[in-house]
């Protein structure tokens, strides 16, 4: 999915730095809504909907969300990092740098265009949530 340019991106090595600048002050972050904490030997990020990520010293990283633990393989890419979290039913949203960098048309299905821009405007408070 997406122009060759943005799937070059998203196959780009992941760190969890891109979550919120933690230990990596050269890594671009990527992901909105995420709170850090470095643990010593491992690093937490939460967000509002009480998803919890924990990554292990590159061994692995856990997913909590309500009362469930998910325990993955280190994602090697932002691409698997992305499948990680849309297979596991967690949320994640890009920041301005992806904008500032793509075109919605890069990145989304045709369908979900219009989607994302109304989604947009309803947190621009532009016009209100109908649904």
């Amino acid at each position: 999915m997406g122009c060759e340019k943005y799937k070059e991106f998203i196959s780009q090595p992941f760190d969890y730095n891109q979550l919120g600048t933690l230990d990596n002050i050269n890594c671009q972050v990527l992901f909105d809504g995420w709170t850090g904490k470095n643990m010593g030997n491992w690093v937490k990020y939460f967000n509002d909907d009480k998803v919890v990520l924990e990554f292990y010293a590159g061994v692995c990283y856990s997913i909590k969300r309500a009362t469930t633990t998910w325990q993955l393989p280190i994602p090697k890419t932002i691409d698997e990092f992305i499948n990680d979290m849309n297979r596991i039913g967690v949320e994640i949203n890009w920041n301005k740098f992806i904008d500032e960098k793509f075109e919605p048309k890069d990145y989304f299905h045709t369908e979900e265009i219009s989607k994302y821009f109304t989604h947009l405007l309803i947190k621009l408070k532009k016009i209100e949530d109908i649904t």
